[in-house]
């Protein structure tokens, strides 16, 4: 009987599938672009954010004095922060990892050794007005504490000894044997020399009086002269017995201990921490860690470290973490001011007791363009492994300018700026800004977002067309069928398929039409315009496909609902004015 109704007049059909499928394909595209400006403007208040961080403005070491609570409360309670990353240092053990040479900051543990050699070849004199150098060739030839990388120079360091002008010891000789006690030498700018040992011979403490770096033991007298003819065991016996007498035997067994000492450091997302550092990092191999991470046994190494560990993305390593990590400043004044590591400094009581050992895959690698590192606490060691939080944290107590991060999406800038410059002005305070390309990206941000309010009023109209105007149409055009069946003695779920019988027909035509016509516009037009926009946002093809099919399925239910509704209210009519 349903084949019969719909032959009989198939205009009616056909303009019950056109309608319903103009609408329905209105609807979804308009969907469409209210999905795709929404995921642009997502991406436009994130990409094109600024990273901030807060610093003293009065201190002789803004960046590294521990911020107060009263001014990490500005950064926490104002409304208009998308993220905070607060960063928290650990010390890390790595038995199967040997370190990269690298001096970052401060002196460290690390960065010193003890060894007894030769001074080959001529000892050059200099001179820069306040101390004395000199400088030669020095062939290592017994290690007894520390791990200086001697495979590149075959054993042959350049050893730059730093005296007062009116020292009274004897300059360096050349053919004579020392046990020398120094530290890495490097540019002060971008690089660090394992093969160059600066050792201090009669130390100018009254040009650096109160560098906690320069410990007055470990520098105190950094070259001796070893007694002739030593060898073997009765060399080991001099060397212990002088180191102490000199008060140097416990910092040896602590320099042999970091070999494999490392630096963790948790991070809620590592996109947070490039910007405040003037993107001087960058990713050459994999990714950095994200919020997703939480509790994932992944990790970011430096490349130079995964290199000299012959790793690369993919490999495993196993990481001991402790509880805390060790502060310069704590030889200083407590723990407001100081470079957090996980490698012990040189006024060191001791070491921190680690956990047990667990495996962590290395997800990405990175490495920098410059460094500054011993004047910008922001600069990262090769030496630094970063691992997610095991869960969520949100507390900024303890953060150090250079430990934190703050997200703000660039539509919100302007509003951030007048919510916390005052306050944090008013306690000293200033903030560090990165830079965006923001001002690039607004005017299009404005007209997505007038776009976006234009689209959702046509997705409503849409819907209206599709849910309302067109199940009236069908209660229109069938209404009289419906009669006649009342009449012929049908009953009311018989009478009811005058209305859905056709819904359904229209549907099943008209549903893959306007599936089709905006899967060709999506691919061909809102995709590539995303892409440009937003690129590598867009999410994959088959979920886009699923939102449609899901949207086109859920107006057409909704359009059943109605249409059941009307129907019922039609059943009430009289059959007289059904008919007329």
């Amino acid at each position: 009987m349903e084949l019969k109704i719909l032959s009989r007049r198939p205009i009616k059909i056909v303009l019950l599938c056109l309608l319903l499928a103009l609408a329905l394909t209105a609807s979804l595209l308009l969907s469409l672009q209210y999905s795709m400006d929404s995921l642009g403007l997502d991406y436009a208040r994130e990409y094109y954010s600024y990273c901030a961080t807060i610093e003293s403005t009065y201190s002789k070491t803004p960046s590294l004095d521990a911020l107060p609570n009263e001014a990490l409360s500005i950064l926490e309670e104002t409304p208009y922060v998308s993220q905070i990353d607060r960063r928290v240092t650990l010390s890390a053990k790595a038995n199967d990892l040997q370190r990269a040479a690298d001096l970052h900051l401060d002196f460290d543990l690390a960065s010193c050794y003890i060894f007894v050699g030769t001074i080959e070849g001529e000892v050059k004199y200099d001179t820069n007005g306040l101390y004395a150098t000199d400088v030669a060739e020095f062939r290592v030839d017994q290690i007894y504490a520390g791990f200086p990388d001697l495979e590149a120079c075959e054993g042959i360091v350049l050893m730059q000894t730093m005296r007062t002008l009116d020292s009274k010891l004897e300059a360096p000789k050349s053919g004579e044997r020392y046990l020398a006690i120094g530290f890495y030498g490097h540019d002060k700018r971008t690089m660090v020399f394992p093969d160059q040992i600066n050792v201090w011979y009669d130390h100018p403490w009254e040009i650096f009086p109160q560098e906690a770096q320069y410990d007055r033991i470990l520098f105190s007298t950094g070259l001796t002269p070893v007694p002739k003819d030593l060898t073997g065991e009765a060399l080991n016996a001099w060397v212990q017995e002088h180191l102490e007498q000199q008060g140097l035997d416990e910092y040896a067994a602590l320099m042999n201990e970091t070999e494999h000492m490392f630096t963790a450091i948790r991070t809620h997302n590592m996109d947070t921490l490039f910007p405040v550092i003037d993107e001087k990092m960058f990713y050459t191999e994999g990714r950095g860690l994200r919020p997703e991470d939480y509790g994932k046994p992944v990790c970011v190494m430096s490349e130079k470290l995964a290199a000299k560990n012959g790793l690369t993305v993919g490999d495993h390593i196993s990481l001991a973490l402790a509880g805390e990590c060790y502060t310069s400043g704590q030889s200083i004044k407590a723990e407001t001011v100081g470079i957090e590591s996980g490698v012990p400094f040189t006024a060191a009581d001791g070491l921190l007791p680690y956990g047990d050992s667990r495996e962590y895959e290395i997800v990405g690698l990175y490495s920098f363009m410059e460094r500054s590192m011993m004047e910008d606490a922001y600069t990262y060691s090769y030496n630094d492994v970063f691992i997610p939080f095991e869960t969520e944290q949100r507390s900024l107590e303890g953060a150090r300018p250079y430990t934190l991060s703050v997200r703000i999406a660039g539509a919100d800038y302007e509003d951030f700026l007048n919510d916390v410059e005052t306050p944090l002005m008013e306690q000293g305070y200033a903030l560090r800004v990165s830079e965006s390309d923001w001002d690039s990206v607004k005017g299009i941000y404005t007209d997505m977002e007038t776009r976006q309010g234009l689209t959702l009023l046509g997705v409503g109209i849409a819907l209206v067309v599709v849910i309302l105007i067109f199940s009236m149409l069908i209660m229109v055009l069938y209404q009289k069928e419906f009669a006649l069946r009342r009449v012929l003695g049908a009953n009311r779920r018989e009478a009811k398929r005058s209305f859905t019988v056709p819904f359904l027909v229209a549907a099943v035509t008209a549903a893959p039409i306007s599936l089709a016509v905006c899967w060709i516009v999506y691919s061909t037009k809102l995709r590539v315009e995303a892409q440009t926009f937003a690129p590598g946002q867009v999410p994959e093809n088959s979920i886009m496909l699923l939102l449609l099919i899901g949207v086109a399925v859920l107006v057409l239910l909704a359009a059943y609902g109605v249409l059941r509704l009307m129907a019922a209210l039609v059943q009430r009519k009289s059959l007289v004015d059904l008919l007329s």
